[in-house]
């Protein structure tokens, strides 16, 4: 994949994923399975049901395929592969159809957005230091969880024992709805992700391995770190809901973005010829 779709795929990704948790939080609806004996799920499910995650993030990174690669052929494979991937939610019992549908809709207006505002940003986003836009990424993560925290806030009510009975009768996580580490660990991760990509592009730029060790390579190492930050970290941390514990969590999901982001640049010493980097400013142009 090229490096500047890989970034536009990373950051709508992230954004959807956590605005999907704001959106959750902020129509409060239940999932088919907690409300209805006649509906067997095929997964469990934690959070609210309206709009579908899936479906949303969906949209978002496979459109933004699409827009880059402007192939017809591409695009309907994309679109028959964006509407599979609803109906599976139908089907696994964990959907309602206006969830899906909900899904799609705000998807679909956030890949507009990116699409649509990404110039007009980038002209402004380039004016400001290194330091300047660290400080943006950081506040629209921040940003991100606090309008997670005021929906909570203003909407929060106890979840009725019915869905939690129905939720669990087979044996399945109850549900935890209000919880705020789904909008956390993406909201980190696009600031870390975000972060690392610009001290790249400050380094000099990343090199992309030509042999297939080399991918091999890279890619171990990619995933050795994640791994090691996610349950390396994740099993020291304090757990929960407390304000300690989603510290920690930010923290530790924000290391790991930067990880993602940096790592190509460690492995540059092994490439044969230099990229134009996969910075935020220029590889989206």
């Amino acid at each position: 994949m090229n490096d500047a779709l890989g970034l536009r795929v990373g950051l709508i990704l992230l954004t959807s994923g956590a605005l999907n948790s704001v959106f959750k939080m902020l129509f409060h609806r239940p999932r088919p399975y907690w409300i209805s004996e006649q509906v067997i799920p095929m997964a469990a499910e934690t959070s609210f049901g309206i709009p579908s995650g899936h479906a949303q993030i969906s949209i978002g990174v496979w459109g933004m395929i699409a827009v880059w690669i402007r192939r017809l052929w591409v695009s309907l494979l994309l679109a028959l592969l964006i509407f599979f991937i609803g109906l599976s939610r139908l089907y696994l019992g964990v959907h309602f159809p206006q969830d899906v549908l909900a899904g799609w809709l705000f998807g679909g207006l956030l890949l507009w957005g990116f699409v649509r505002l990404e110039s007009p940003f980038l002209r402004l986003f380039r004016r400001l230091s290194f330091g300047q836009q660290l400080l943006f990424i950081w506040l629209i993560s921040i940003f991100l969880i606090f309008s997670a925290i005021a929906v909570r806030a203003w909407n929060e009510v106890e979840i009725p024992v019915q869905w939690v009975h129905l939720a669990t009768r087979q044996g399945m996580e109850a549900p935890t709805p209000w919880s705020l580490g789904g909008v956390i660990s993406p909201a980190a991760v696009l600031f870390g992700f975000a972060a690392g990509a610009l001290w790249v592009q400050r380094a000099g730029g990343s090199v992309r391995p030509h042999t297939w060790r080399q991918h091999v390579l890279l890619y171990t190492l990619g995933l050795l770190g994640i791994l090691i930050l996610w349950m390396g970290l994740g099993s020291i941390l304090p757990k929960g809901e407390d304000a300690l514990a989603l510290f920690f969590r930010y923290i530790r999901y924000a290391l790991i973005g930067l990880w993602i982001g940096i790592v190509p640049y460690g492995f540059k010493r092994w490439g044969r010829r230099s990229l134009n980097t996969p910075d935020i400013i220029h590889a989206v142009q």
